[in-house]
């Protein structure tokens, strides 16, 4: 937690004014990008060990993918059924991900 807390204070410092009068602001937005970045040592997102869900970006909905871009406009049907197919493999990857961290919960409770 301190070391949290450390990387929240340097971030915040180099942030805020030189009254200090906005902290309060920049602490929101200091704190989402560090809930919603990947941690590799706690193979996890701050922001999914907390509500126990996985953020989904709005970006991920509005962004196409490469392989969706390089598609020509007029194959629209194409383009659809492959969004759609992206769709489920993206649903299922987040339920095994709410599965793991259920497994993940169960294991702490044990201990």
């Amino acid at each position: 937690m301190e070391s949290t807390n450390k990387t929240l204070g340097k971030i915040l410092a180099k942030l805020v004014n030189v009254n200090h009068t906005n902290w309060v602001i920049m602490l929101f937005i200091t704190l989402w990008p560090y809930q919603t970045t990947y941690k590799v040592t706690k193979q996890f997102m701050p922001f999914e060990l907390v509500y126990g869900i996985q953020l989904v970006m709005p970006t991920k909905f509005m962004v196409p993918t490469k392989r969706i871009r390089d598609i020509p406009t007029k194959d629209l049907d194409q383009v659809i059924h492959l969004r759609m197919e992206n769709l489920v493999q993206l649903e299922e990857e987040h339920w095994h991900t709410n599965e793991n961290i259920n497994h993940i919960h169960l294991l702490r409770k044990e201990n």
